[in-house]
């Protein structure tokens, strides 16, 4: 995480419980990666509210914000403003 463009952490009674991250050329594009919430602090709006302000950041500063997920979490990642736009090759 340390040569992320930007990085989030979240604590709780100093334990690290999530994470989220940017990497960037920061000019034209961020990707998101890096998101993680362990698994007894899920479904608490934590990754929406860590997407959020990256979200946020990327709009401030004009880049494109992109990232690859699995096909199960495309709805997740709907319900946050995001769409499908490409086909991933590996």
């Amino acid at each position: 995480m340390q040569q992320s463009y930007l990085a989030i952490y979240v604590y709780s009674d100093k334990k690290l419980i999530a994470t989220g991250r940017l990497i960037s050329d920061g000019v034209t594009n961020a990707y998101m990666c890096g998101l993680g919430v362990l698994p007894e602090y899920r479904r608490q709006g934590i990754s929406a509210e860590i997407i959020k302000r990256l979200k946020a950041h990327c709009k401030e500063h004009n880049l494109h914000m992109q990232f690859l997920c699995e096909e199960n979490l495309v709805p997740y990642y709907n319900k946050l403003g995001f769409e499908k736009f490409a086909v991933g090759m590996k």
